[in-house]
């Protein structure tokens, strides 16, 4: 973090055995099924909490896959 400027843009990127090795640690944090669920979804999208919660299923294009 810098105090005062512009945070410089970051470019790393999970791989696919970071992904999985976070999904494996998921359930020993000891949170719900549905905490889990939200927390890949995070993952696996990108997007912002708040993003998903205020998603509406007419913003989803399966078809497109966006």
């Amino acid at each position: 973090m810098v105090i005062g400027g512009k945070e410089t843009a970051r470019t790393r990127n999970l791989s696919l055995h970071d992904i999985q090795v976070v999904f494996d640690k998921l359930p020993t944090l000891g949170v719900t099924h549905q905490v889990i669920t939200i927390l890949k979804l995070i993952v696996l999208t990108a997007c912002r909490v708040n993003e998903l919660v205020s998603a509406k299923w007419s913003h989803i294009d399966f078809d497109q896959m966006q």
